[in-house]
């Protein structure tokens, strides 16, 4: 993180903090949280979005993951994208409560409606492993195929398998080659591998 970076945290921070301080009677608490983000004047969803990654980064606190969780579901619920995806994440990953696969399709389809690449990528891999939706193969080529297509390295990485083993789309040397070159000028070594080896 940047100094600047850094500035803009803290100054997110102290925003948002005062705003939930003013009605959380000096206890910032996930029930007071969410009655006082309820109420109108909330701060701006990307002050909310910077105090939620705060929280989580354990920078001068410990990790508050309940609290962000609120924030992002906050910013989620007015339509963010990056709020929509970290809330999927976090019933993904099971942070705060059980995994919930349902849940997290629900939210990272939202994101990835709006162009969220991440979002995009886990939808994909979702549709590759059959979590919560039944194994789609198209499904999963068209979202990893969306997130390379905006630079997200693993997700190149993925489609180039794809090509190549004729998984969800037609099978395409030339293709899978394109997309192993991309994530390989990205610095991944696995694909940095396979280029090597097609040149022999």
């Amino acid at each position: 993180m940047t100094p600047d970076s850094f500035r803009t945290s803290i100054c997110s921070f102290l925003t948002v903090v005062s705003f939930l301080l003013a009605g959380c009677a000096g206890q910032i608490e996930k029930p007071a949280v969410e009655k006082q983000l309820a109420l109108p004047g909330s701060p701006p969803t990307e002050e909310l979005l910077e105090m939620a990654r705060f929280l989580e980064s354990g920078r001068l606190i410990e990790p508050a993951y309940s609290m962000a969780f609120a924030l992002y579901q906050k910013a989620a619920d007015s339509g963010d994208a990056e709020g929509q995806y970290r809330v999927g994440l976090y019933f993904y990953q099971g942070k705060i409560a059980p995994v919930s696969y349902d849940d997290a399709f629900k939210w990272f389809s939202k994101s990835a409606a709006q162009g969220h690449p991440s979002a995009q990528s886990y939808l994909g891999e979702m549709y590759r492993t059959g979590n919560s939706v039944p194994e789609d193969p198209g499904q999963s080529a068209r979202w990893y195929l969306a997130a390379a297509e905006q630079g997200r390295a693993g997700a190149q990485m993925r489609i180039a398998t794809y090509y190549g083993n004729g998984y969800g789309v037609e099978k395409d040397e030339a293709e899978s080659f394109r997309w192993w070159l991309a994530a390989a000028e990205q610095g991944r070594p696995k694909a940095q591998f396979n280029v090597g080896v097609s040149y022999r």
